[in-house]
């Protein structure tokens, strides 16, 4: 049986007739995203809520203007100002090293692009909440929302950085 969890995950479940204690049970013999490998449940879009930092499998933060907090269920997108905000009164957190649940690789704008480039693109944007910026190959791509952010384990020349 396949069935799409409300978490997003995809799993298949085997009917076995008599299990092990002899009675009739289903198994879960395949998770799309899983604890035990790749891809990790971080990449789950709703993991962390709708704005969280996740890592090995668990929700550790909540990105904030004043640096990573502790992560709650509440832990949300702070409200952006509106279009009218001057740009020297915007200011942008760095989280290092993320991966996205989106296929970003797919989806960056044509580069070299600076980071203060891709930080002016998403200021005078009224839909960009902040911007994933790809330090390899110098690549932008503005968010209109965030999810549960990944954090990677290891540094990678292929990194990612969320500017919020």
């Amino acid at each position: 049986m396949l069935r799409l969890g409300s978490n997003g995950n995809l799993h298949i479940y085997t009917y076995y007739e008599l299990s092990a204690h002899g009675f009739i049970a289903w198994e879960e013999t395949y998770a799309a995203f899983s604890r035990e490998g790749r891809p990790s449940e971080c990449l789950l879009p709703a993991k962390c809520g709708s704005f969280g930092l996740c890592k090995d499998n668990q929700c550790v933060a909540c990105p904030s203007p004043k640096g990573l907090m502790g992560w709650d269920e509440k832990c949300k997108l702070p409200k952006v100002p509106s279009c009218n905000v001057s740009a020297a009164k915007l200011c942008y957190f760095k989280v290092k090293d993320v991966e996205d649940y989106r296929p970003l690789v797919n989806s960056y704008r044509k580069g070299p692009i600076t980071v203060n480039e891709c930080m002016k693109k998403c200021t005078d944007d009224c839909k960009c909440v902040g911007f994933f910026y790809k330090n390899n190959g110098f690549k932008c791509f503005l968010a209109a929302q965030f999810n549960t952010l990944a954090k990677l384990d290891a540094v990678s020349k292929d990194s990612i950085d969320a500017y919020i």
